[in-house]
């Protein structure tokens, strides 16, 4: 799989920000105004909106490099694509599982552009997943495959 990055979504960056810069100017009026020790707080969040600005903007959120999916948002996790077992979507969340770490991926985190090489993507995962579990083996676990052959149904339970 090619290498590529998706960064975090624009409109969060600039909340981060706006947040930051607004804590920090609350927190300079009000030391200006008062005492210091009641606007510590303020200021340590306007500091921390800062760092998760500055992280965002340069930590991408997906990152796929040598064969390996990482994601930089809490939780940090890693995952090797050759081991994907299943894709699963749930609203606007991917999650990606192998046999030790699931991944969330969210389509809000990311911006507008973005989402079109996201799905791209996962689709590229699902087809590599497709292929993985095509033979009936042990990897498919207490399923239920049911097959039409025209106006028969035949139910076949794997364990």
């Amino acid at each position: 799989m090619e290498n590529f990055s998706i960064l975090h979504s624009k409109k969060i960056r600039n909340l981060k920000l706006v947040f930051g810069l607004a804590g920090l100017l609350i927190g300079i009026l009000g030391f200006l105004i008062q005492d210091w020790s009641d606007l510590r707080l303020i200021i340590g969040i306007a500091v921390f909106h800062f760092a998760q600005w500055i992280y965002d903007t340069l930590a991408p959120y997906i990152q796929v490099k040598d064969g390996f999916l990482k994601t930089n948002s809490a939780p940090f996790k890693r995952i090797n694509l050759d081991k994907v077992e299943k894709v699963k979507k749930f609203l606007d969340e991917y999650s990606i599982v192998s046999q030790e770490t699931e991944i969330i991926l969210s389509e809000n985190l990311i911006d507008e552009k973005d989402k079109e090489k996201l799905h791209r993507f996962i689709e590229k995962i699902r087809l590599v997943e497709n292929l993985n579990s095509s033979s009936f083996d042990s990897k498919i676990s207490l399923t239920t495959r049911k097959y039409y052959l025209g106006e028969q149904k035949l139910s076949l339970i794997v364990n």
